[in-house]
């Protein structure tokens, strides 16, 4: 970088902000469904996603309750989504990056 970098001009390089998200999710699936099994696909799918977001991005509600869905065929309906109690997206600048704090998914 050093050599084509204008002169006088800097850069940094810095880690972003985390902001910690607790996400609540209540589902309702099919009456011969493992439930174990499909809460264990639910938190998995929701885990892997919110940790994998990049620098920046939004954690829209809908979002999860996509991923809820997308987890297992047994699930027959989400009930409700809530992001650190409320029904927002979560938005991140262009310093911050979000990452789960904690999840519970009910039944």
């Amino acid at each position: 970088m050093d050599e084509v970098r204008p002169l006088g001009s800097r850069f940094t390089v810095r880690r972003p902000n985390v902001l910690g998200v607790n996400i609540g999710v209540t589902l309702q699936m099919d009456q011969d469904a493992d439930r174990s099994q499909v809460v264990a696909a639910v938190q998995d799918a929701i885990t892997t996603f919110v940790n994998g977001m990049v620098v920046g991005a939004t954690l829209p509600v809908t979002r999860v309750a996509q991923l809820a869905y997308g987890a297992s065929p047994s699930v027959t309906n989400v009930t409700s989504v809530a992001l650190n109690g409320g029904m927002q997206d979560i938005a991140a600048d262009q310093f911050s990056v979000i990452r789960l704090s904690s999840l519970a998914v009910m039944t």
